[in-house]
């Protein structure tokens, strides 16, 4: 294997970790993920009616990316992440470039809060086209909330139910709550 591919594996206290060799990698995984956006952009725009997407983990990453995205293709980007100040950094983004949006800042892993980002969709743009979902968390979260990211023996199961809460249950409760829009519109 090329260095460039190379993943290395460590240990530290007894947890594997995992790192790649060459930091250029994970940039060039980054361009490889917004060329393929930028396909499922094209199809996006073959659609001259404007589009209202909710984009979650909209704070920050590639949920930031894809509000640029698409509000510079035209849509009206509703994005989402927990952290007030993150999001207005994107809007503000997505307002320097000419384009249009709101945020919420919302609790993903619980139905109620996903049900609230939709209904408010609905009251700001009369409707929902797309859903594109980027919220999760990953090894860094552990600085926010410890004894998350720990290995099998010594993670809790309520630190398991954390973590699943935030990159599995919020995926369903957003499709579960958007899907419905989509189904009336005929989409």
């Amino acid at each position: 294997m090329s260095e460039e591919g190379k993943i290395l594996s460590a240990k530290k206290n007894g947890v594997g970790t995992l790192t790649f060799s060459n930091p250029e990698r994970l940039n060039a995984m980054s361009r490889e993920m917004t060329r393929a956006a930028a396909e499922v952009m094209e199809d996006f725009t073959a659609d001259p009616e404007v589009r209202v997407v909710i984009i979650t983990g909209a704070g920050t990453g590639v949920g930031r990316a894809a509000m640029q995205l698409f509000s510079a293709e035209g849509a009206k980007v509703f994005g989402v992440s927990r952290t007030q100040a993150n999001l207005d950094e994107t809007l503000a983004l997505v307002k320097a470039s000419g384009g249009e949006g709101t945020v919420l800042s919302a609790d993903l892993s619980e139905d109620a809060e996903c049900e609230r980002v939709v209904k408010a969709t609905l009251a700001k743009y009369g409707r929902v086209d797309s859903l594109v979902h980027c919220a999760g968390v990953g090894y860094n979260w552990a600085a926010k909330s410890p004894g998350t990211m720990g290995d099998v023996v010594n993670t809790t199961p309520k630190a398991w139910r954390e973590i699943l809460g935030i990159d599995l249950d919020a995926c369903f409760f957003m499709c579960r709550h958007v899907l419905p829009e989509l189904i009336k519109q005929g989409k």
